[in-house]
């Protein structure tokens, strides 16, 4: 890059060849858009979960009968009769994303929706023979004949959730039904794998004895699941069999990833696949065990996804090998990556989740809709496929997608902000802030461009420095504020005196965000114990400590470090003064 704007500003230089030097720049400029990460920012990810939310809320909600319809066109029409039946899989992930949503903006009516979402579910278990129906017709009659165990993995997940935050014992039995049924019925015991499906029966279909890694990687997520609610070995031996079937069976070493589908003992699909739900179901299962191969395997199929399948150009995921156009099922792996950062810490999982969600968000958004209704993008510009009809299972892991994003790309921190009483009208020239990141991150690779004081301060470039200003082990950055500015700022929202929560924001140098408060107790001049009045106390308490040197900065009004005459003066000359 260096040696092309060298070009260009000697081509200009010597030659005057403007149409030279912008051609060059021009190219350089789109290599350098092109290979460095754009970041999506906190409000990027609140702008999209909601959209997705709305758009479920408003088009894709049954006004009649309740619940959630699979599917639907994008301005809300009815394009085929199959559209509005009633999935149990799509509606157990749009409860997960209705708790998340609710979480995040404390609405009482995302709460609701979670619980209808939940109540939808229950209308799908098969009162004949146990277990959740693949689905139901809109008015809740006519219930699917096949027993899927993605559906019953995904319903179990969901309604254990649901029972967690409503303590309703229904949710948690039926819940712990479904496990029974598919154990009963979906267990696979030569192998020691869940199966694909069955009828209600329990009899077998022509896709009996098959199974795709999403199919048992969603078998292992619901039986750690099952196996933490309830403490039950059974669900921790099943969650493990199926792990190994998954490295025994599905597992390819020469390559490091997945076949695609499997029956009967005989590989049916060869070609590999980027495995994200298996990648979070092995980083659960070494969780539970801390047997380092499960995560070994794990790290293996990300890296195969990123070296075969990843397109760096476009920083986006293909679905299989050979593909040439992106699909919209990359939306709810990023789901997967991020819950695999969250228990691992591992910054590939994370900047991998971030690279694909935020081409997805480019690409896959309709403004027009305003939903993910693109099915198809074709990144080398021979058009769109656009999707007859928006999801619902694809809109709620984008939803959960963006919610793991805005959780995950904000770090707590600690921050500590000196001094800690400020007299607003002094004339110190700095307010010094200490941040101090959580294990698995480096205060080091804070970018002190981005750190501002409450969304309004920036923090000056230098003088910075690492240590440890509270002597807790733990490496702090200090930066310093300009202390008019941070003033001026408090006074511009009508404070006076008393407590007030500073924040700072930043990012680390890969795109990370972090977020820490601290309070600090601001006071006008003279008014030495901050209740907005100077009186005789106030000159009583800087009086009797007169001539202390390096005094609690609370009685040192000129904060220069010794109580002397002029701290007396400036609360004698402000006697009487009453504050907002």
């Amino acid at each position: 890059m260096k040696k092309i704007l060298i070009t260009a500003m000697i081509s200009l230089a010597l030659f005057r060849n403007v149409a030279l030097a912008s051609i060059l720049v021009i190219i350089v400029l789109g290599a350098y858009i092109n290979s460095a990460p754009a970041i999506l920012s906190k409000g990027d990810a609140i702008f999209f979960a909601l959209k997705g939310v709305d758009f479920i809320v408003q088009k894709m909600h049954d006004p009649i009968y309740g619940g959630f319809y699979t599917t639907i066109g994008p301005n809300g029409e009815i394009v085929h009769p199959s559209n509005t039946q009633k999935d149990a899989a799509a509606a157990a992930i749009t409860s997960l994303a209705m708790w998340e949503t609710y979480h995040h903006l404390s609405d009482p009516k995302y709460r609701d929706m979670a619980i209808e979402a939940a109540d939808q579910m229950l209308k799908n278990w098969n009162q004949k023979y146990g277990g959740f129906n693949n689905y139901v017709e809109r008015d809740w009659t006519n219930p699917d004949t096949l027993h899927l165990w993605v559906d019953n993995s995904m319903t179990t997940i969901a309604l254990l959730r649901t029972y967690e935050e409503t303590g309703n014992l229904i949710y948690k039995e039926k819940a712990i039904a479904a496990m029974d049924y598919v154990i009963d019925h979906l267990w696979y015991a030569p192998y020691g794998n869940f199966d694909h499906e069955v009828y209600a029966d329990g009899s077998y279909t022509s896709n009996s004895h098959g199974v795709g890694e999403w199919v048992e990687a969603w078998g292992i997520l619901a039986s750690w699941k099952a196996y933490d609610m309830t403490g039950d070995s059974r669900y921790r031996d099943f969650a493990l069999s199926c792990a190994q079937f998954e490295r025994d069976y599905l597992y390819d070493a020469g390559v490091g990833s997945f076949y695609h589908f499997w029956r009967d003992g005989t590989i049916v699909d060869n070609r590999h696949k980027f495995s994200a739900q298996s990648i979070e179901a092995l980083v659960v299962t070494y969780r539970h065990t801390g047997d380092t191969q499960w995560i070994e395997l794990a790290k293996n199929l990300l890296n195969y996804g990123k070296m075969n399948l990843y397109e760096t150009e476009y920083q986006y995921m293909y679905h299989h090998e050979g593909d040439s156009v992106f699909h919209r099922m990359i939306g709810y792996h990023t789901f997967h990556l991020f819950n695999s950062y969250e228990i691992t810490n591992d910054l590939d999982f994370l900047e991998l989740a971030v690279s694909i969600l935020e081409t997805y968000s480019k690409h896959f958004y309709s403004d027009q809709y305003g939903a993910f209704v693109v099915e198809y993008w074709d990144p080398e510009g021979i058009g769109q496929i656009v999707a007859e009809c928006v999801y619902l299972d694809h809109q709620a892991f984008t939803i959960l997608a963006f919610w793991k994003y805005f959780d995950v790309m904000m770090i707590p921190s600690r921050i500590n902000i000196a001094p800690n009483t400020i007299n607003l009208k002094s004339e110190g020239e700095w307010i010094t802030a200490y941040i101090e990141l959580p294990e698995g991150h480096d205060v080091n690779d804070i970018n002190v461009t981005t750190v501002m004081l409450n969304d309004t301060v920036p923090a000056e470039l230098y003088p910075t420095e690492v240590g440890d200003y509270d002597s807790d082990t733990i490496p702090d950055l200090m930066l310093k504020f300009n202390r008019t500015a941070v003033s001026e700022f408090i006074l511009s929202k009508g404070i006076m005196y008393g407590n007030v929560t500073l924040t700072l924001t930043g990012q680390l140098y890969n795109g990370t965000s972090f977020e820490g408060s601290d309070t600090i107790m601001v006071r006008m001049p003279g008014d030495v114990n901050c209740d907005g009045k100077v009186d005789i106390r106030d000159v009583a308490l800087v009086a009797i400590r007169f001539g202390k040197s390096n005094p609690d900065p609370y009685y040192d009004m000129d904060e220069d470090g010794v109580i002397d005459i002029r701290d007396i003066a400036i609360t004698a000359v402000n006697f009487g003064k009453v504050y907002a």
